[in-house]
């Protein structure tokens, strides 16, 4: 809008980032819109679009580009636990996006934060058996108390359990184990386990951007993960302020 020539880099099959799972949960179609102007703005702006790229040393060298804004976004916090890395265990935004198949009983979400309680309401509306495991003394203490206060009836009525103070230890080939609001050992069967511990910065590329180029901002997520809206803004300052 303000006379660059760009090209955008996605290493996804599609744009729209962690929008595109945010979209999933109930109340939250809107964001499917959003992503649709997004798309639109990119057409009728002629912006060069490459999806399914990462971005490499290499490429960059190439492009030779007069400045680069970083909004690599944040990845899921994968904590050290043992059997973490298991077949039965997957990321909730896959879930939300559809690449795991849900069609089991039992299923164990760690994490009970926005996204821990959003995914498992989602998963809980095809009649699952759906139970949160939040380390903290409540769950959903990341999410602003208007979209608490309506959240937390949607899960009750899906049947979805949600247990506080409890820290999980391990995951097993059929359960999770954690130490429970009494302080106790305890294990709960699951047939899947989804994670929803958060999120972490991801910012690969910083290092050797600055090395190739001498205007670069990093935006977003790959700053520091949390919500969305504030990474639109700092995007958009972060164009206007291209040297």
């Amino acid at each position: 809008m303000i006379g660059h020539n760009v090209t955008v880099y996605e290493a996804q099959e599609e744009v729209g980032g962690q929008f595109r799972s945010a979209a999933y949960p109930i109340g939250k179609g809107e964001l499917t819109t959003l992503i649709s102007v997004f798309k639109k703005n990119l057409e009728d702006l002629h912006v060069k679009v490459h999806l399914n790229t990462l971005v490499t040393k290499e490429m960059i060298e190439q492009e030779n580009p007069d400045a680069i804004i970083l909004a690599t976004g944040a990845r899921p916090l994968v904590p050290a636990i043992k059997g973490i890395d298991k077949e039965n265990v997957v990321n909730a935004e896959d879930v939300l996006l559809g690449k795991i198949a849900t069609k089991v009983e039992h299923i164990v979400v760690c994490g009970g934060g926005e996204v821990g309680c959003e995914t498992a309401t989602f998963i809980a509306q095809t009649h699952r058996h759906v139970t949160v495991l939040e380390m903290k003394p409540a769950v959903l203490t990341d999410m602003d108390p208007i979209n608490m206060s309506c959240l937390l009836p949607i899960m009750n009525e899906s049947g979805v359990t949600a247990r506080a103070n409890c820290t999980v230890t391990e995951i097993l080939d059929d359960g999770v184990a954690f130490i429970n609001e009494q302080g106790e050992k305890e294990v709960i069967s699951a047939d899947l386990v989804v994670l929803a511990f958060g999120y972490k910065a991801y910012n690969p590329l910083e290092k050797i951007a600055n090395e190739l180029c001498e205007d670069v901002q990093v935006v977003g997520g790959a700053i520091k993960a949390g919500n969305a809206l504030p990474a639109v803004k700092e995007g958009y300052e972060a164009a206007l302020n291209i040297k």
